[in-house]
Order: structure tokens, then sequence, then C-alpha cells
């Protein structure tokens, strides 16, 4: 598996690891709406520094911005910081942001402890 899902109260932490892709990242978050524990989710955190290629899908990105306008009818409150690591994931955030649909505040950051700063604030 190229990602692993922690749970602790209000905060969902995914970890990419080899060989990543924007498929891999829409199925990370399937698994994460789909999930009992989202509704009471406040900050998610997806950390690509062990993320070792990249692959690029559009389809893949578009839908996960859909995913993610549905599931904000629901569950609103939610912030997204991402340690990008890697240029063409960086890439591939700047790509996400302008397809315009998601709700969620959104945020990239060079390391954990600013990511933490950032989604502890309220």
């Amino acid at each position: 598996m190229s990602h692993t899902i922690d749970w602790t109260p209000q905060r969902v932490t995914v970890r990419y690891q080899g060989p990543c892709s924007d498929s891999v990242v829409l199925n990370a978050v399937k698994e994460i709406q789909c999930n009992y524990r989202f509704d009471s989710t406040h900050e998610a955190l997806h950390d690509f520094s062990d993320c070792e290629s990249w692959t690029d899908s559009l389809a893949d990105l578009e839908e996960l911005s859909a995913r993610n306008s549905g599931a904000a009818a629901s569950m609103s409150r939610l912030r997204i910081a991402v340690i990008p690591d890697r240029l063409d994931v960086l890439a591939m955030l700047k790509r996400f942001n302008s397809i315009g649909m998601s709700p969620y505040p959104l945020c990239a950051f060079v390391d954990i402890e600013s990511a933490n700063d950032w989604l502890r604030k309220v």
C-alpha cells in the first residue's frame, strides 16, 4: 500500500510512501470520507515526505475536488494541510486549487511543525 491513514480525535493523517499518484490520493480520500470518524474530523494532514515519484491524472483530481464539494455539504469545518516535499506534488496542488471546486481551506507547508501550527489555529 502506498499510503497509511492514522486517526486521532478530530484529525486524520495520511502518509504517502513509494510511487504516488492522484489516484492514490483519491483512494485515500475515499477511505477517509467513508469512515465514521470523518464526521468529527476538523484537521487533515497529507504528508508526501516519503513519496518517491509522482504520476498525474486530471480526471482523478477533478473527482477528488467533486468529492470534497459533496462531503462539505455535511462536514464543512475541515482544514487540509499538505507537506508536498516534491515539486511535482506541489504542481499537483496548484492544479487541484485551479479546479476551484474544493470548499476546504488547503495550504502547503515545508515541515510538520508549520503544518501543525496552521491546523491548530481556529
